[in-house]
């Protein structure tokens, strides 16, 4: 008995189906043929007795396909090239809600990259209400496809246990797949780690120093400010290099000059101070005015005690270097790359 048979033949703006239906079904007997062709996929179904095509919808043409696809009736390469069309067309649609704005719909049908911004979406709230679970689903869906922004959500959920257990290290894990694909705030988050130590990994100096020159000399520069800046910390205490405060005062320079907040901060008050170079004070109250205005936490309440201590009139002097060489350094406020 004559078995079911079908081809799907590709080229660059078409493709058909061929297929022998089996005795009892409404074109019992007779050679069929489905195609589609051109760029708005407009679809044909001809019967061997008719010699006038008629025009499917394509919803029926879905289902007259996804109906061949689940009788079993088609080869594994047939079924395969199928389902790579398929997932083709999807990818294009996804894609194409994407770039319209519509990147809740565009994750449901499993574009990446939507998934990695509905992540950051749910973990600060924008566009969705803030959901720290939705945020960690989101970024494992992305990040196990793959995508950079996704492996580094996920880093961070790890990294600061919003959506999963803090386990510092997975997240080194995750920033570190993001890191190999030159994700440079992944890098720069893998120095802060480093640097620290705790929660699974232990501290590692070197480690620190070399991620933040990487991050700062990456070809992605989203996260190069605040490698900066961690070049200036390692610097200014020494750890991982040799101290060296002009080393450090220029690495916060660096740091201030691409925005990162708390490379504004600390650079203030090494103009402030004087510290590895000449002292600055009115340049150093401005760049520590800056990152307070945009939220840096440390900077602010190091201007309301500046300002309470000018205040109390104790002096231009006494007042200023009081406030400079009151040395919080360690309670700074980090930036999240």
């Amino acid at each position: 008995m004559r078995q079911n048979k079908a081809f799907v033949p590709f080229h660059a703006n078409s493709w058909s189906i061929r297929w022998w239906p089996k005795m009892g079904t409404p074109t019992s007997g007779l050679s069929s043929k489905l195609s589609f062709e051109g760029p708005t996929r407009q679809a044909r179904w001809t019967l061997a007795s008719s010699s006038q095509p008629r025009l499917l919808s394509q919803t029926a043409l879905k289902e007259a396909i996804e109906a061949l696809v689940e009788s079993g009736d088609v080869d594994e390469v047939l079924l395969e090239g199928w389902r790579q069309r398929k997932k083709s067309l999807e990818f294009a649609r996804a894609q194409d809600l994407y770039d319209q704005g519509r990147v809740s719909e565009a994750a449901k049908l499993g574009l990446a990259q939507a998934q990695a911004k509905m992540a950051e979406n749910c973990y600060y709230g924008d566009c969705v209400e803030a959901d720290y679970q939705r945020a960690f689903e989101w970024a494992t869906k992305a990040a196990e496809a793959g995508n950079t922004e996704g492996q580094f959500w996920l880093g961070y959920a790890y990294r600061h246990g919003v959506g999963a257990q803090k386990d510092w290290a997975v997240a080194v894990k995750w920033y570190e797949l993001a890191a190999e694909q030159g994700g440079s705030t992944a890098m720069a988050n893998l120095g802060i780690l480093y640097y620290d130590g705790g929660h699974g990994i232990s501290q590692d100096l070197t480690a620190a120093v070399s991620w933040f020159r990487k991050g700062w000399e990456a070809e992605d520069d989203e996260g190069s400010g605040t490698c900066a800046w961690g070049l200036g910390r390692c610097y200014y205490y020494g750890k991982g290099v040799t101290k060296d405060l002009a080393a450090a005062r220029s690495w916060h320079k660096k740091g201030a000059d691409e925005g990162d907040l708390d490379a504004k901060y600390q650079f203030g008050k090494f103009l402030l101070r004087g510290e590895g170079g000449a002292r600055e004070r009115l340049e150093g109250l401005k760049s520590i005015e800056s990152a307070a205005v945009q939220g840096q936490r440390a900077a602010a309440s190091f201007l309301k005690k500046f300002d309470k201590l000018s205040a109390d009139k104790t002096g231009e002097n006494s007042s200023s270097s009081s406030a400079g060489d009151d040395d919080d350094d360690d309670q700074e406020e980090e930036e999240e790359a």
